[in-house]
């Protein structure tokens, strides 16, 4: 059996090797970690092999063909000589972690040992020698031509820098080792966020440095203190969905307060049902925010304080708050394809272009103001001289050279601007599909395998996804789900549309020539 890279082995063991990790295994691991460390990341490669339709023992890892059939011969050869050897280092490979610090030279990994015999013997073979011990902690090195690999093996652990240094790394580990000691990962807050997922999780702490080139480049000084603390990112994974969560920490791990910005506006507020209702049966993607109770004369006395704008655009910006002033609750927007790729293909060569798409734009206003605005775009149009057609509630513009009809309509106190009929019965996937209600930004995507786009690009799965978010709390969460097809596992039927549409590139560009020349003879 050829030699590999040791380093090597341990970063892909990290990456692809790992079995799940219990909780248990995951508290003991972050123990290891000392509680200064500026990044934490955990990985569990099983769920991730698993979810791709691959699969995991205790001594072999089989990746799926949509994987391996993309990794050169090299990478399988290597795959190839770290299966036989799984069974004979002595790791427990359901344990790993990776940390540090932004200044230093190299992360650290800490695997959990299962026979310490077995791993000295392996490493030694791979050419480490003992270079000393110390508080039962035992020291290897390894001298190469990029420099020096040291190794530090302790109560069932095993440390490694995962790059080479110009020096022996004893010291830095042995200050390692004690620190976690004395205070470790496990008892942070965010350690026990990160902790959460499935799949694996990380933890960053903001650097300093992004504060101080925030403020060069001329932000806010409020917005800027929002840049200071600890992200961590945990995810979770089933058979038919993704999620992860983030969460903004204090550096000392505590919520982060938004006091602040609380009398800027109202960060407890949600989506209005209601102004939903108004997205046209087409449009796909709909992304919505809540501005409710935002007192604009402190948004914008905050915005100004930074330099980042010109002369320019802060005159541009005060103008446009006496109508931002009018707002009060729901702003979203609805996109989507009207007839699959038809659509893509007339859009692309520009052919009746906006019949080719939905659009939909809904603004929830303070009391009256609706119909005050519709009044003046009409009063616009006319100083125009653009015709237009008076509808009981708005109005119709039809666009030049027939490419479409444009519409506004003011009810309830809700602007609505579409390229379509305006109506609040429209039957909408997305809407249906997700409840909006609950967040104050939100952003989601729900079409079915009936959708002509999926049925064109052959796509037999119902997908589902949305990013939503808490300005209270500063949180997050994106969340993916993908149904039916033949795969098992989430990732497998991710991979298996994103190598369905790849494999139709060739038959999709000859259809966009066909279409071209269908419309334009050439």
């Amino acid at each position: 059996m050829r030699k590999i890279n040791f380093n090597w082995l341990l970063l892909m063991l990290s990456i692809f090797i790992l079995t799940a990790c219990s909780e248990s295994k995951t508290s003991k691991l972050l123990k290891q970690v000392p509680v200064s460390s500026e990044y934490v990341s955990l990985v569990n490669a099983k769920t991730l092999i698993e979810s791709a339709g691959g699969s995991m023992t205790d001594s072999k890892s089989i990746l799926p063909p949509a994987i391996t059939d993309m990794m050169p011969s090299s990478s399988k050869s290597d795959l190839e000589d770290i299966n036989k050897i799984l069974s004979d280092v002595g790791i427990d490979s359901e344990a790993c972690v990776i940390f540090g610090n932004y200044e230093s030279d190299s992360p650290i990994i800490v695997v959990s040992l299962s026979d310490e015999d077995k791993f000295i013997k392996m490493i030694t073979e791979e050419g480490y020698k003992a270079e000393s011990k110390a508080d039962d902690v035992a020291f290897y090195t390894k001298v190469t031509e990029y420099g020096y690999k040291t190794i530090a093996i302790t109560k069932s652990f095993a440390y490694c820098a995962l790059k080479p240094a110009k020096q022996s790394a004893v010291s830095k580990l042995k200050n390692i080792i004690t620190d976690a000691a004395n205070d470790s990962y496990a008892s942070t807050e965010f350690g026990k966020y990160i902790s959460k997922g499935n799949a694996g999780g990380i933890a960053l702490k903001i650097p300093p440095q992004t504060q101080q080139q925030l403020i060069a480049a001329g932000a806010a000084p409020s917005m800027v203190t929002l840049y200071k603390g600890v992200v961590c990112i945990y995810g979770n994974l089933t058979e038919d969905a993704m999620e992860i969560n983030t969460k903004l920490l204090n550096e000392d791990g505590s919520e982060k307060d938004l006091a602040a910005f609380k009398d800027m506006f109202d960060v407890n507020a949600k989506i209005n049902k209601k102004a939903l209702a108004y997205m046209g049966s087409n449009d796909l993607l709909i992304m919505a925010v809540s501005l409710k109770n935002v007192d604009w004369d402190k948004y914008m006395e905050t915005v100004l304080q930074g330099n980042a704008l010109s002369r320019s655009d802060k005159a541009t910006l005060t103008i446009a708050k006496s109508h931002f002033e009018k707002l009060d609750g729901t702003v979203a927007i609805g996109l989507g394809i009207t007839n699959g790729l038809e659509s893509i293909f007339n859009m692309d060569i520009g052919n009746d272009f906006m019949n080719q798409f939905s659009m939909t734009l809904v603004a929830e206003t303070k009391e009256g103001k609706a119909k005050g605005l519709v009044n003046e775009l009409k009063a616009f149009l006319e100083k125009g001289n653009i015709p237009y057609t008076s509808t009981e509630s708005g109005l119709s513009v039809e666009l030049p050279d027939k490419a479409g009809t444009f519409y506004v309509e003011n009810t309830d106190d809700l602007l609505v601007f579409a390229n379509h009929k305006i109506t609040n019965k429209n039957d909408n996937a997305t809407v249906d599909g997700i409840d909006f209600s609950n967040y104050l930004s939100a952003c989601g995507l729900v079409i079915n395998k009936d959708n002509k786009l999926l049925k064109d690009l052959n796509i037999q799965n119902d997908i589902k996804a949305s990013i939503t978010g808490d300005a209270n709390n500063i949180d997050g969460s994106f969340k993916m789900e993908i149904k039916g097809g033949e795969a098992k596992g989430f990732l497998a039927k991710l991979i298996g549309i994103v190598t369905n549409i790849s494999n139709q590139e060739k038959a999709l560009d000859r259809k966009l020539r066909e279409h071209r020349k269908k419309v334009y003879g050439y």
